[in-house]
């Protein structure tokens, strides 16, 4: 999934002015679709030692499979820049995609999704 720039920095810039604290920890999640689970736990197994955790990995009814991994942490924009680049090449290795991010505040009565 190629992600902008600008659309990182626009959505960043929705989020603070629906008072997010984008310089707060937020819970992360990326998402991969391949057509042999296989190829998914190769991209984790590359994710593992950087403090990701596995949410979900199912298939669909069309056969393909997604991996939806996240980490939660402080990420300003151009690291999720840098980020959504590195996550298409280590997808690619793979002979998988990567198909975009989302983010959740932590407190649960606060658990509003971006997205």
């Amino acid at each position: 999934m190629e992600t902008s720039k600008a659309s990182i920095d626009a959505t960043y810039s929705q989020m603070q002015q629906d008072g997010w604290d984008t310089s707060s920890p937020l819970q992360w999640g990326f998402f991969f679709i391949a057509k042999a689970e296989e190829d998914l736990m190769g991209i984790y197994s590359e994710l593992v030692d950087h403090d990701y955790v596995v949410q979900n990995v199912h298939q669909d009814d069309e056969g393909d499979w997604t991996l939806f991994v996240s980490k939660t942490e402080v990420l300003a924009a151009d690291k999720l820049a840098r980020r959504c680049s590195a996550f298409n090449e280590l997808a690619e290795a793979y002979g998988a995609f990567f198909d975009g991010w989302d983010v959740e505040r932590l407190q649960a009565d606060e658990a509003e999704q971006v997205h």
